[in-house]
């Protein structure tokens, strides 16, 4: 059975507003690696990671559009780290990467072609 997450009924034709009200369910995410190389590619813009002791990292896609934000959070007793796609620079910072500690969420978004920031 299909999961009605927001990408998958936008991908449907359902206008981004009808998407994000009725796909509004988080896609589970488990983490791996520890570096930007071996980080799981974000499939959803609305992620709940899962990251275990040795398996922490994220990335979203190198195809990412700009303006399109990831909603992500951390219910798990790791600490996630979400890192940009190679050659992208996060708040300045080349290939950088940034954390979500336990029970923590933060919206991650390309603001321009390779240059991503958090809030």
């Amino acid at each position: 059975m299909p999961i009605s997450t927001t990408d998958a009924l936008t991908g449907l034709g359902f206008s981004g507003q009808q998407a994000a009200l009725m796909g509004g369910n988080p896609t589970v995410l488990t983490c791996t690696g520890t570096t930007q190389g071996g980080a799981a590619i974000l499939k959803s813009r609305n992620t709940e990671l899962s990251p275990a002791s040795s398996q922490t990292g994220a990335i979203p896609p190198s195809s990412a559009s700009v303006m399109e934000p990831y909603f992500l959070t951390n219910q798990q007793a790791t600490t996630a780290t979400v890192y940009v796609p190679s050659g992208h620079y996060l708040n300045s910072s080349q290939n950088g990467s940034t954390t979500v500690a336990q029970g923590a969420s933060l919206i991650f978004w390309q603001y321009k072609p390779k240059y991503w920031t958090y809030k």
